[in-house]
């Protein structure tokens, strides 16, 4: 949390080092085993594929994924133990700085979705973080686009009470506020529930 604020050249160099090799680090699995999606479907015991850029993405520090966005071999699509991308795990904690970052990158996929099928633009409208629900939609992504249960974004801000997301998903004429999910339910059948 501090490495949040401003960083001095020595704290970004220190921040830096501590991320080198991180994947393979014990906190890796600490972090990942505090997360509900991860808890049961992650083998541990495995390397964990939870790289620096990941880690950055998860707490939102924005130099720090600024500095590693510049290292060779950084890749700011690769899916972790759990299947979410850098990305995803921006958007999901709701860091609209990290987002406009990865979002600036032209190798960035902002539609990729995780193994799961669930894209950048679901975790923000599930998590509710407006703002970028709507840097997600200023980018060609599609905003119907359900995961492997059929649920789309809508379906998951109706499904969790995210007001404001509803508002701003139906307002386009490419989301379909009337899709089925697998078990034959719309978004305004989810919020009734």
């Amino acid at each position: 949390m501090h490495a949040k604020k401003d960083l001095s050249d020595p704290a970004k160099q220190l921040a830096l080092k501590l991320f080198d090799d991180y994947n393979c680090h014990i906190s890796t699995n600490i972090l990942l085993e505090a997360q509900e999606m991860y808890r049961y479907a992650t083998d541990f015991d495995k390397p964990s594929l939870f790289s620096s850029l990941h880690c950055a993405s998860f707490f939102g520090i924005v130099e720090i994924v600024a500095s590693l966005l510049q290292t060779e071999g950084c890749d700011i699509n690769q899916l972790d133990c759990g299947g979410s991308t850098p990305l995803i795990w921006a958007g999901r904690n709701g860091h609209e700085g990290v987002v406009e970052i990865l979002l600036g990158r032209i190798e960035v996929n902002p539609d990729k979705p995780g193994d799961d099928g669930r894209t950048q633009l679901w975790w923000a409208a599930y998590k509710g973080h407006e703002g970028v629900v709507k840097m997600l939609l200023g980018r060609n992504v599609n905003p119907d686009k359900p995961n492997i249960n059929g649920r789309t974004p809508l379906y998951l801000a109706a499904w969790n009470g995210q007001e404001g997301v509803v508002k701003i998903l139906p307002r386009r004429t490419d989301v379909n506020p009337n899709k089925l999910d697998k078990d034959g339910e719309t978004p305004l059948d989810r919020a009734t529930k």
